[in-house]
């Protein structure tokens, strides 16, 4: 279980994500716990994304929970196996990365136990290193030539935090710890 008072870090790495407390990673108990519980928990640990040869450290600021017994915008409300939801039936600790409107990336965190499916949405993320690149992806530009909009837009959506930490589908079914 993830310690109070210590702040960790999800780190995205090539081979993918694994969670910090300080320099200790979080075992794959702290997982196994309910989505509303783990949205709360994560705000303000750092997502930190190795892409490029770039450690890309970000803290996160906007979660969302979906519960699959109970919630219909979940996309496994009802119980609802399907090829795409496969991955929010297995036991937490797992990415869950879905492609909406044939354009854009999500990331979610499978949590609670195998066939409870349960994910919490990274909505939004501040970046606070590697600004020069993550706007060069996003806007192909440096930050400082960035406009005021640009610089709110940067990783503040689900999609938008996707593309400039280059998540996709590869990433789906990936550990976090």
């Amino acid at each position: 279980m993830k310690k109070k008072g210590k702040v960790s870090a999800l780190l995205l790495v090539a081979v993918f994500l694994i969670v910090y407390v300080g320099t200790s990673i979080i075992e794959k108990d702290f997982y196994q716990m309910d989505a509303l519980t783990i949205a709360k928990e994560i705000l303000g640990d750092y997502l930190v994304r190795e892409v490029d040869g770039r450690k890309i450290k970000s803290i996160i600021v906007e979660t969302e929970s979906y519960i699959g017994a109970s919630d219909k915008a979940c996309h496994a409300y009802n119980y609802k196996k399907t090829e795409r939801t496969k991955p929010l039936f297995e036991e937490g600790g797992i990415a869950y990365v879905y492609f909406i409107y044939g354009l854009y990336h999500c990331l979610n965190i499978v949590t609670n136990i195998k066939d409870e499916p349960e994910a919490v949405l990274i909505r939004a993320v501040e970046p606070i290193d590697n600004l020069d690149y993550l706007s060069n992806v996003r806007f192909n530009k440096d930050y400082d030539e960035l406009t005021k909009t640009q610089k709110k837009n940067l990783t503040n959506g689900p999609s938008k935090l996707c593309a400039a930490l280059n998540i996709t589908k590869k990433e789906n079914y990936m550990e976090f710890y």
